[in-house]
């Protein structure tokens, strides 16, 4: 009985029980940048709660804006600096003609209610893995 026991606890250590996990991407391909996005998120036990969530954005810009691409990543800058103030880590930097976009939080470091206000949405705090990887689906990511 006692090897039964010990073979479950690490058939279930081996098989990642616990925290579930949600990996979105999208590809856009526009006249002035190409985008690259990969949402990670990661859920409780049950994949009815956000824990903590990672978006990584690669915007390509054209050869036509990179003269410029010091003014764009100052307004990325700008229009982000909200988000760092009420608990949302962000990193905006220029890098071989492109402009990286890294956006993490922990829910628990975060005021909800200040984030939903600001972004008027809940879909990333509130929603349960299912609805949320659904919305992904039907903004053209692919998730797995």
């Amino acid at each position: 009985m006692k090897k039964f026991f010990l073979l479950m606890f690490c058939i279930l250590i081996l098989t990642g029980c616990g925290d579930k996990n949600l990996k979105c991407t999208k590809i856009k391909k526009e006249e002035n940048y190409n985008m690259r996005e990969i949402v990670k998120l990661k859920y409780d036990e049950e994949g009815k709660k956000v824990k903590s969530g990672v978006i990584h954005t690669i915007f390509d810009i054209s050869d036509e804006y990179v003269d410029n691409i010091d003014l764009l990543v100052e307004l990325f800058k700008s229009e982000f600096e909200d988000l760092t103030n009420i608990g949302i880590n962000t990193k905006i930097e220029e890098k071989n003609e492109q402009i990286i976009v890294d956006i993490e939080y922990d829910v628990e470091n975060l005021n909800i209610e200040q984030i939903n206000e600001l972004l008027d949405s809940q879909l990333y705090f509130e929603d349960d893995l299912n609805k949320v990887e659904r919305y992904y689906i039907n903004n053209g990511y692919i998730c797995e």
